[in-house]
C-alpha cells in the first residue's frame, strides 16, 4: 500500500508536469534544450487531464474541481513588499522597485487530485498571486492582465525525468492501471523518482498548519533577462503551536490556520520570499528538475516580504471566490518567465484544463482586481 499511495502522488502534482526528452540541440543561454516533440506531448498530457476530468467528475453534482490540487485549505489576502535592500542584480520584474508593495491572494493547499483527509501523505502548495502588475504578460489571452503568478511546494525537487515519462504514467492512470507499475514496472527502476515522492509525502504528513512550512518553486524561472533562478517561501517565524489541535479533523490544516488569522485571536503572519541563482550551470540542470540546486553552492536570497494579516477566510463567498481562481507561472512578466519543461508543460494543460473547468461550471474566467472583496 505504501508503495502504492506514493506512486498516486504522481498525480497530485501533475500539473506541474514535465515535457519532451531533452534532445542533443545544444543548450540555450539559460540552459533550456526543446525537443521537437515537446508539442505533441503536451497536447497529449493537457487532452489526458481534461478527458479524466470529465470521466471522474463530469457527471457529478457541484462544481468541476480542479485536476491537480483540488483541495484549498483557503485563499488569504496578503501584502507583498519588495525589500529595500535587494540586491541590484536581482532589481526586475516585480523587484524593479525596492520598497513597492503589491496586493496579493495566496492559495494553500493538497497537491491531491481529490479532496482527501490532510492526514494522507500529499504534497502542499502555495500559489500567489500578485496583483496591480503593470506591463504585457507572457499569455496571449491575458497579456492586459494585472497579475502575477508565483507556484511553490512543499519539496525543493520534482520526480519525473520528462515528457515521455509523465505521458507513460498518465495512459496508465487513464486505463486504471497500478500506479506503482511507473516507479517498479520495468528495468531500471526508478528510485531517484521514488525517493522525491517519498520526501513529498513525509513533508506533507510532517505539516500543522499551512502558515509555518517551507515551499520551493522546484522549477527555474527567468530574472530580467540575465539569471536563471528559483523561488523559496519561507516562515518568518516557527508555528507557536506545539501540538495538533485539530488533529481529529480531516480538514485540520485549514482549521490551523483559521485559528492562527482570527480576527479576535489571531496574529499576522509572514513568509520571507527568496531567489536562488544558478551559479553553477553544470550541477544545477535547468531542464531536470529532479536534480535540486545546491544551498550551499548557492544560498537563497531574501528579495521580499509576504505579509498575511488576521482576516475571516472561511465564508461561503471567500470559498467560491477562492475555486475560481486560476494560478499558472505563466501569468507573468517576461522578466520572469518560466524557463524548463516542466514549465512549458504548465502551460498548454493549465490553460486547458483551466479553460474546461471555467466552461463547465458556468464562470467567468477573469484575474481578479485590486480591491476585490469576495463575501
Amino acid at each position: 500500500m505504501r508503495i502504492f499511495s506514493i506512486a498516486l502522488l504522481l498525480v497530485s502534482i501533475s500539473g506541474c508536469s514535465f515535457a519532451g526528452k531533452a534532445p542533443a540541440a545544444p543548450e540555450n543561454e539559460y540552459g533550456e534544450r526543446v525537443s521537437p516533440e515537446e508539442g505533441s506531448l503536451n497536447r497529449e498530457i493537457a487532452d489526458l487531464s481534461v478527458a479524466t476530468l470529465k470521466n471522474e467528475h463530469g457527471a457529478a453534482k457541484g462544481p468541476m474541481p480542479r485536476d491537480v490540487h483540488a483541495k484549498a485549505h483557503g485563499c488569504v489576502r496578503a501584502t507583498f513588499t519588495v525589500n529595500k535592500d535587494v540586491p541590484a542584480d536581482f532589481r526586475a520584474g516585480v523587484f524593479a522597485e525596492p520598497g513597492k508593495e503589491f496586493p496579493a491572494w495566496i492559495r494553500f493547499s493538497n497537491g491531491s487530485a481529490k479532496a482527501q483527509a490532510d492526514g494522507k501523505g500529499d504534497a502542499r502548495g502555495m500559489a500567489i498571486k500578485l496583483i496591480g502588475v503593470e506591463g504585457d504578460k507572457l499569455l496571449e489571452s491575458e497579456r492586459q492582465a494585472k497579475t502575477q503568478d508565483f507556484l511553490l511546494l512543499t519539496h525543493d525537487a520534482f520526480f519525473v525525468k520528462d515528457g515521455k515519462d509523465y505521458v507513460e504514467f498518465f495512459r496508465r492512470i487513464a486505463r486504471g492501471s497500478n500506479p506503482a507499475w511507473f516507479f517498479f514496472g520495468r528495468l531500471p527502476w526508478r528510485w531517484t523518482e521514488f525517493r522525491a515522492a517519498s520526501q513529498l509525502i513525509k513533508k506533507g504528513k510532517r505539516m500543522m498548519n499551512p502558515l509555518f512550512a517551507p515551499y520551493f518553486s522546484a522549477t527555474p524561472y527567468l530574472l530580467g533577462g540575465i539569471h536563471a533562478v528559483k523561488y523559496a517561501a519561507l516562515p518568518c517565524a516557527v508555528s507557536p503551536e506545539r501540538r495538533n489541535r485539530f488533529a481529529h479533523s480531516p480538514d485540520y490544516l485549514r482549521l490551523n490556520m483559521r485559528q492562527s488569522l482570527d480576527v479576535k485571536e489571531g496574529t499576522p503572519s509572514c513568509f520571507q520570499f527568496m531567489v536562488q541563482r544558478r551559479s553553477e550551470p553544470a550541477a544545477m540542470p535547468v531542464e531536470d528538475s529532479r536534480i535540486p540546486w545546491d544551498q550551499e553552492k548557492s544560498p537563497f536570497v531574501p528579495v521580499a516580504t509576504l505579509t498575511i494579516p488576521v482576516q475571516e477566510f472561511d465564508g461561503e463567498g471567500p470559498r467560491r471566490f477562492c475555486e475560481n481562481l486560476s494560478f499558472t507561472p505563466w501569468h507573468s512578466l517576461p522578466a520572469h518567465r518560466p524557463l524548463g519543461n516542466i514549465n512549458r508543460t504548465r502551460k498548454t494543460v493549465y490553460e486547458a484544463v483551466s479553460a474546461f473547468r471555467h466552461e463547465f461550471n458556468r464562470v467567468s474566467r477573469r484575474e481578479p482586481d485590486a480591491d476585490e472583496n469576495p463575501e
